[in-house]
């Protein structure tokens, strides 16, 4: 099996749009990032239009922009848009021709072929990891140099909002941190990830100082419950709070 590589030129142009926050670009903008064919990719994209991933905007100024959040645009997405929804196994029931051409009926009514169940649960399968990822996930493991070659190949302004704010996001790891993160840098944000796994203990401070240097602003979306189960809730979230103020920087507070 192999997906035509047009599937493969899609989903790196949708990243750059999502990475261009919304901003029209070119399809010859868009090919010159990866020095593709601006004809090849066109067609791809008119594909992803009609899809209603992507809108169309005519002009000279035109091009192309996401026409939802990338987080809604899986990369089943992509490939439903650019190849066939027809399963990829096709079954032809060989298994009642020849030697068993007289058993056919038989065969039939014992139900599917093991062979198509099994290609069938594979696809199944492969197809539920595409739709799990979005378009929003690799764009979100960008950092900010790549983010910057990226627009400046497309000709867009990197930082058309001023000046990075250097966001320090507390619980990066956890539902709401991950959202939030993905989000920070989807907007240019330059992020710090800060979690158990980083190092930082909200309970007692530790590594929270050296974290947040440079931060400009602090988030924070963690959870941190009481070591023991007789611990105030509220008495723990307003002192792992205060903990967190004590240590961003004191021109910053």
């Amino acid at each position: 099996m192999q997906l035509p590589k047009g599937v493969e030129w899609a989903a790196h142009a949708l990243v750059v749009l999502d990475v261009a926050g919304g901003r029209v670009v070119s399809s010859a903008d868009l090919a010159g990032v990866f020095d593709l064919s601006p004809t090849y990719l066109n067609k791809h994209l008119q594909k992803l239009a009609a899809a209603g991933i992507v809108a169309s905007v005519a002009g000279a100024s035109g091009g192309f922009r996401l026409s939802q959040p990338a987080a809604r645009v899986s990369l089943d997405d992509v490939v439903s848009a650019l190849g066939s929804a027809a399963p990829l196994f096709q079954c032809n029931e060989i298994r009642c021709q020849g030697a068993f051409i007289d058993q056919k009926t038989q065969i039939l009514a014992s139900g599917l072929c093991s062979i198509n169940r099994a290609m069938s649960r594979a696809e199944d399968a492969w197809r539920a990891s595409l739709a799990g990822t979005s378009i929003a996930d690799p764009a979100a493991g960008l950092d900010n140099a790549t983010r910057t070659r990226m627009l400046q190949a497309t000709g867009l302004d990197p930082d058309p909002l001023g000046p990075l704010v250097k966001i320090a996001i507390i619980g990066a790891t956890g539902t709401a941190g991950r959202a939030t993160t993905r989000s920070a840098r989807q907007a240019g944000y330059d992020v710090i990830t800060l979690s158990r796994a980083t190092g930082i203990d909200l309970h007692t401070g530790e590594g929270l100082t050296s974290a947040l240097d440079g931060a400009d602003v602090a988030i924070d979306t963690s959870n941190p419950f009481p070591v023991s189960a007789d611990a105030d809730l509220v008495a723990t979230f307003r002192d792992t709070t205060a903990r967190v103020v004590r240590a961003l920087p004191a021109r910053r507070r």
